[in-house]
């Protein structure tokens, strides 16, 4: 193990995602009109999660933006790397940058469960409990010894009701609220304009939220992603990601919140769902909403 490392870090390599570099001295203000976080963190020298939307206001990828010298990395999911280089190249039009493919230069790792002291590690934006994030060399990821599967980190972001990429998240349909990008440090309130944020604003402002991403845990028949939980036939939510004991949800508020106040599990179809509410998220879901 490197001497840099915590040994109770829990260590994961995450080969879901890919890393490209976005080079040229434009490449501050060519993200900033485009990506829902302010760009002035990363001039700041500090890493930060941000959102690209659909001029509609709609999600279509979701990434890291991490300052690296004369360089800006992006820590993007893997399955969207493509999409992402087209619609990004699409935009440039007379910046002065240049996208890098780097995917086969560097390695991602997620560190959580105890600070490991590496000193090119640094803070999930997101969430304090997600922990930290490494991106280092293919050449030097031999160095950083693993003690867990990227699944188990799924997990773990299953159970604090994060979700991430294509797979989790319906792009071109989902807004930044309902998937709780407000409260995971992807939005920025004061910056300028960027894609899609008028639709973003005017729903945060009018506090319009009828749904959101919740976590639950589950006992008996494994659900279906994409399947509806009903209740005496009515829809509670949508299953949008589903781990080994903990999955995803699009709930409706205004009709999950008597099970969660009375501590109350949802059975449907030989699954039994224990929705949970991180403790971040509580003033979202019981103060939202409330003319629904």
């Amino acid at each position: 193990m490197s001497k840099c490392m915590n040994g109770a870090t829990k260590t994961a390599l995450l080969e879901s995602r890919a890393v490209l570099r976005l080079v040229g001295p434009d490449r501050y203000t060519f993200l900033q009109g485009l990506i829902s976080q302010d760009i002035q963190l990363a001039m700041d020298g500090k890493p930060l999660f941000a959102a690209f939307l659909t001029p509609q206001g709609k999600y279509l990828f979701d990434f890291f933006v991490v300052p690296d010298g004369d360089a800006l990395l992006i820590d993007c999911n893997n399955d969207q790397i493509n999409d992402l280089v087209k619609r990004l190249s699409f935009y440039k039009m007379r910046s002065h940058v240049a996208l890098e493919d780097t995917r086969k230069h560097f390695s991602v790792f997620a560190l959580w469960g105890a600070a490991s002291g590496h000193p090119r590690a640094f803070a999930d934006p997101r969430l304090a409990e997600m922990g930290e994030r490494l991106i280092i060399k293919k050449t030097d990821a031999a160095s950083i010894a693993t003690n867990k599967e990227e699944s188990d980190y799924r997990e773990w972001r299953y159970k604090n009701g994060v979700a991430e990429g294509l797979v989790e998240i319906e792009t071109g349909h989902s807004t930044l609220l309902e998937i709780n990008f407000d409260v995971l440090n992807a939005i920025s309130w004061t910056k300028g304009c960027y894609m899609g944020q008028e639709l973003t604003a005017r729903t945060h402002y009018r506090g319009l939220i009828k749904k959101r991403y919740l976590p639950f845990k589950f006992e008996g028949l494994p659900p279906e992603r994409h399947h509806n939980i009903l209740h005496e036939g009515f829809d509670v939510a949508r299953v949008m990601a589903i781990g080994k004991d903990y999955g995803l949800g699009l709930f409706h508020l205004e009709k999950i919140k008597p099970f969660i106040a009375e501590k109350r599990p949802l059975i449907h179809h030989g699954t039994t769902y224990d929705v949970r509410v991180p403790d971040y998220l509580k003033t979202k879901v019981y103060s939202e909403n409330a003319q629904a």
